[in-house]
């Protein structure tokens, strides 16, 4: 199977959960309401929604060319992470031998990751103020860019790379094709810090903070993002350590976007005139 047939499948699959879960989150009549507006939410959150295509696609093109310096100025940690964690990830893996675990958190690792950072973009799009939907996009944007200097500065493999023999890999076994698939997004030694965890975990903090406007979504992501978490290590592609640094990522990431929206709104705020202006003008 072609890599365009897999993203065809993947993309379908999320616009069918999207639309699902549209329904039971944000409700037909609010959407339709919504609409109303949408031209200009669009225009309000547009920078910043061209500002994450940009950082995404510069990351893409640059993929080769930080690959290659990593290969100069990188340091391998593999081995500080085999020594400090040995063998967990296989221990989960037996723990959970059952092949309906395999799909499953295969699942959760392509199509649920790729929803759950869909989803709230629409959701907040619709919201009548547009300062989640900006801060989320600033959030991501952070991820990304952090995720780039993390795997320059660090070379890592993953637990499937590094321990072989105790550590399996049972999603690209189960489903070979995928293989194309994260082949063309990423490299084997890009695995510190887990930017699946840290994206997951951003939404999750923000469907925290948007609760009040979207009570559905909070556990709804809650259950894809822990599934998300959990399939990054059952599946052989990182270490907990891993796990553990994109949370710390999802944090820190979060906490800058909404300081730099808010800094970023406050210059936008017209001045109010002195008293001297308005004595000059009367």
């Amino acid at each position: 199977m072609d890599l365009i047939t897999i993203l065809l499948i993947v993309v379908s699959g999320v616009v069918l959960m999207t639309m699902a879960t549209s329904v039971i989150v944000i409700g037909l009549d609010s959407i339709s309401e919504a609409r109303a507006e949408l031209r200009y939410q669009i225009r309000e959150s547009g920078p910043y929604l061209v500002g994450l295509g940009v950082v995404y696609l510069l990351n893409k093109l640059a993929h080769q060319l930080t690959t290659t310096l990593s290969g100069v100025i990188g340091v391998n940690i593999t081995d500080t992470l085999v020594a400090l964690e040995g063998g967990l990830v296989g221990q989960l893996q037996a723990a959970l031998p059952m092949e309906a675990a395999v799909w499953y958190f295969s699942f959760a690792y392509v199509f649920g990751f790729a929803f759950v950072l869909v989803f709230p973009i629409v959701a907040y799009l619709l919201l009548p103020t547009q300062r989640y939907l900006k801060e989320l996009l600033v959030a991501y944007m952070i991820n990304y860019g952090a995720g780039t200097v993390f795997y320059t500065l660090f070379i890592a493999y993953g637990p499937r790379r590094a321990l072989p023999s105790e550590v399996g890999q049972p999603m690209f076994e189960q489903f070979p094709e995928i293989m194309t698939l994260t082949a063309a997004i990423n490299t084997s030694s890009n695995v510190f810090p887990s930017l699946h965890t840290s994206m997951a975990m951003t939404v999750l903090l923000f469907a925290w903070w948007t609760r009040d406007h979207y009570p559905h979504w909070l556990w709804i992501s809650a259950v894809f993002v822990l599934s998300i978490v959990v399939s990054t290590m059952y599946l052989g592609i990182h270490w907990l350590i891993d796990v553990l640094a994109g949370m710390i990522l999802a944090v820190a990431s979060v906490y800058l976007a909404r300081w730099f929206v808010s800094w970023a709104e406050n210059r936008k705020v017209p001045k109010p005139h002195t008293s001297i202006e308005t004595e000059t003008q009367d």
